[in-house]
């Protein structure tokens, strides 16, 4: 075996591809990558500095849950390395091993394909091709910057590959279930479903698993193929079992049946498992989701957004064709990013190659390829209906299932079904790839030529249409000329190709290999520079003295006690139309920081109203989309009972394009004699936005006994904070009579509260805020938030993580037998 072959560009590419960020000392930052993940890592860091669980995130949203956020991945193990980077090196560290991190599961996506492909019996090239078409796609790369999608879709090919081998270890009649095959078999696909669920983006494990089931169905229900020896030229009896060849089970329909099903329930019980090792994290995140404004869907122009614009297809061939924000001139539908489905033009060519060309001769013998006759037709099926979910509000195909078929409304962005189609086609390639190879045919030559001549005639004609077509788009000219360039040295190497080892030639054995080599690793080069070429840029940096700075002193001396606010409007113009531009990369993001878009507000403690996160408490976002909507007088109102002390406002002349102007927020803690009673959530609405004349005097709670309502007298009292952590608040209240001391944080279950040591129930106040009955006198006020969903799951987790520890333990020390 060389020590470095092909396959190593797998490993290779994404490092070059990253090599501006990993090695110039930068960090990636657009988007979601500086906005969401690192501040939630650096909030949860801060909080295990200081000896706490991140359980709860005090700075966003009058608070909010942190580690049922799905999305910050806490117990993701990837994860914890940057824990530890920051730990020494702060948030440089943490933002810089960010793009260690993309640049890994790149590798790791590149690599599971190449895997899957050697499992279904691939030569090396057809493997690296395979490889690099998926972890290089553009649908890999251009997300990269998000950091969750990043981290889930590197684990679908290792989860394919994982059902691929349970459905091998299925033979007739039955063989028990033995520890062995649980920690052997099963791990190949328990291991990778693990990670994909504390991955942390729960869409595209959804999608994989929708697509895992059909993968296992057409492995479970496929008939018996046949296996090439690639080394000997020979085929194997597919009733022969090795480790590279498992044992095909007959191929009668009683017995296809039986296995599938069998097949089915297994995967189903691997997934519950994995789930349970996962609890520790998806228990939170579904409190979170059923206390939330997604908890009976997304709405319906929220879902649809980002539907794949039909002329992106075109993107498979030239993936600048509308332009790209690397070069400052994306003029396609919304963004770059989420169309982005190019997996090379070589890659694409042999994937629809893979789909005319059945078998080709080879002189005397009859190349047999190592799958099922119809896997091609099988993965077409999954690329076309993958793009017709994709398209979403532009066919009546998405709408009618977000209408009337579970789950199908729970997200946004239909075009990420594309992943199925990126995946499929990276798997065509490979197959394209293992035929091309065994080609035979006497018009190789000569359709070789004819692609060449195309591929020189659209070369030349996007030269001629720079210099001859007035207005023409640049980006036209640009990608036709790319691409025709590419298909010219793509046919260079199909009319030059050198045969794979099953061809006999005259010249020495030592002279084949060498020349084969050398056409393998030109083929190999090529797709890699396609690729790198495509997704160069993608994924800007930006200098690591951005995160060792800090937002400026006169917003904290200005805030008291009080709240940050950023309208949305102005939000949504400092966002989009300035620091985050879908047409360009080339913006200055020096006043990123100074600017305190949420939540980079978390990098410099700075309490803030926003809160920039996929699932929101429910009552929260009522409250915000109430707000935006209001007009002046109650907007006022609405921010003043949000403790609200700074409004941020836009100024497009200011260094950081905004100003912060102080407003009158009511204090966080406050005192009051007395209360209302609401029936409903509801009903505390419609009080609170009635706004009572008496309002300020009384507060509405509810799971509050009517008879316990009290007149309003002359009273007083007052409430000071006395420690504070995420997870707890100490509170000391002082008053004349009873009453009740109201918190301006969100409500949400899990906190609990103990007056003077006895517990307190804790009550929705004023629809939004959370209050809890004191008495006369001092009295200390403890709220901690102790979320049962939290400790059930990690239960869960520990237990399902303990059984497999003795299990594998016992099975190492040969004590267990089997378990059927």
């Amino acid at each position: 075996m060389n020590r470095f072959s092909p396959r190593h560009l797998i490993i290779l590419t994404p490092i070059i591809l990253l090599s501006p960020v990993l090695f110039g000392g930068q960090a990636i930052y657009y988007g979601t990558a500086s906005l969401q993940f690192l501040p939630w890592r650096a909030l949860a860091l801060d909080a295990l500095r200081a000896g706490d669980l991140p359980l709860w995130n005090p700075l966003n949203g009058l608070g909010a849950p942190l580690i049922a956020n799905y999305q910050s991945a806490l117990f993701y193990p990837p994860n914890w390395l940057l824990l530890i980077m920051g730990q020494f090196g702060g948030d440089a560290a943490l933002a810089w091993g960010q793009g260690v991190l993309v640049a890994f599961h790149l590798i790791l996506a590149g690599w599971g394909m190449r895997r899957l492909a050697g499992r279904l019996g691939y030569g090396e090239l057809a493997q690296v091709v395979g490889g690099l078409a998926f972890s290089l796609s553009g649908y890999l790369v251009a997300r990269s910057h998000f950091l969750s999608i990043n981290a889930a879709v590197a684990w679908l090919p290792w989860v394919m590959g994982g059902v691929y081998a349970l459905a091998s270890s299925y033979e007739f009649p039955r063989v028990p279930m033995t520890t062995q095959v649980l920690l052997g078999t099963h791990g190949n696909l328990l291991f990778p479903l693990t990670m994909l669920f504390l991955a942390g983006h729960a869409q595209t494990a959804w999608y994989t698993l929708l697509l895992a089931g059909a993968w296992a169905v057409y492995w479970g229900w496929g008939t018996a193929y046949s296996q090439i020896n690639h080394t000997q030229g020979l085929e194997i009896n597919p009733l022969e079992k090795t480790p590279e060849f498992p044992r095909v089970p007959p191929s009668s329909p009683e017995i296809r049946a039986s296995t599938l099903s069998r097949l089915l329930l297994s995967l189903a019980l691997i997934s519950l498992l994995a789930a349970a090792l996962a609890a520790i994290q998806l228990f939170p995140t579904a409190e979170l989701l059923l206390q939330s404004q997604r908890s009976t869907g997304a709405a319906y122009d929220f879902a649809m957004t980002y539907s794949f614009w039909p002329w992106r297809f075109l993107g498979l061939l030239a993936p600048g064709l509308f332009g790209s924000p690397v070069t400052g001139d994306f003029w396609g539908y919304v963004n770059f990013w989420e169309d982005a489905v190019y997996i090379g033009l070589l890659p694409i060519c042999l994937a629809l190659a893979a789909l005319f060309k059945r078998k080709s001769s080879t002189g005397n013998n009859q190349l047999l390829i190592t799958n099922y006759l119809s896997l091609p037709a099988f993965l077409l099926g999954i690329a076309l209906l993958s793009f017709a979910l994709a398209l979403g509000k532009n066919t009546p195909i998405f709408p009618f299932l977000y209408r009337y078929v579970p789950t199908f409304d729970l997200f946004q962005a239909p075009t990420r079904f594309t992943i199925w189609a990126v995946f499929a086609l990276a798997l065509l390639a490979a197959i394209g790839m293992e035929r091309w190879q065994a080609e035979s045919s006497p018009c190789a030559r000569r359709r070789a030529g004819r692609w060449i001549a195309a591929a020189l005639a659209i070369l030349l004609a996007a030269t001629a249409a720079k210099a001859f077509v007035p207005g023409i788009e640049p980006s036209f000219v640009r990608s036709a000329a790319l691409a025709g360039g590419l298909g010219i040295i793509s046919g260079a190497l199909a009319r030059f190709r050198v045969r794979g080892p099953l061809r006999p030639r005259v010249e020495p054995v030592e002279t084949r290999r060498s020349g084969q080599a050398r056409w393998e690793w030109s083929v190999a080069l090529v797709v890699a520079a396609d690729l790198l070429i495509a997704g160069w840029g993608l994924n800007p940096g930006i200098p690591l003295d951005f995160y060792r700075g800090a937002a400026p002193d006169q917003v904290q001396a200005m805030l008291g006690q009080g709240r940050l606010y950023l309208p949305d409007a102005a939000e949504y113009a400092l966002t989009f139309d300035h620091y985050f531009r879908f047409d360009t990369f080339a913006t200055d993001p020096g006043g990123l920081r100074a600017a305190l878009l949420p939540n980079l507000n978390l990098l410099d403690g700075i309490p803030s109203a926003n809160n920039f996160e996929p699932l929101l408490a429910a009552r929260y976002a009522r409250w915000i989309d109430a707000l935006e909507g209001a007009d002046a007088a109650t907007r006022a109102w609405m921010l003043a009972e949000m403790g609200v002390t700074v409004l941020e406002r836009l100024e497009v002349d200011a260094p950081a394009r905004v100003r912060f102007d102080p407003v009158g927020g009511l204090p966080r803690l406050q005192w009051f004699p007395c209360a209302r009673p609401a029936n409903s959530p509801e009903a505390a609405w419609e009080q609170v936005m009635a706004r009572d004349p008496a309002f300020g005097d009384f507060l509405t709670l509810e799971n509050f006994p009517a008879e316990a309502e009290r007149v309003c007298g002359a009273a007083s009292g007052a409430a000071a904070l006395i420690f504070e952590t995420p997870n707890e608040l100490r509170i000391q209240v002082t008053a004349d009579t009873a009453g009740w001391l109201m918190v301006r944080d969100t409500f949400y279950p899990g906190w609990a509260a103990t007056v003077n040591g006895a517990r307190a129930e804790v009550h929705p106040a004023n629809f939004l805020f959370r209050a809890v009955p004191v008495p006369a006198g001092e009295s200390e006020v403890v709220m901690r938030y102790r979320p049962l969903s939290f400790y059930a799951g990690a239960g869960v987790s520990g237990m399902a993580l303990a059984g497999l520890v003795i299990l594998g333990v016992k099975y190492r020390k040969g004590k267990m037998g089997g378990i059927v």
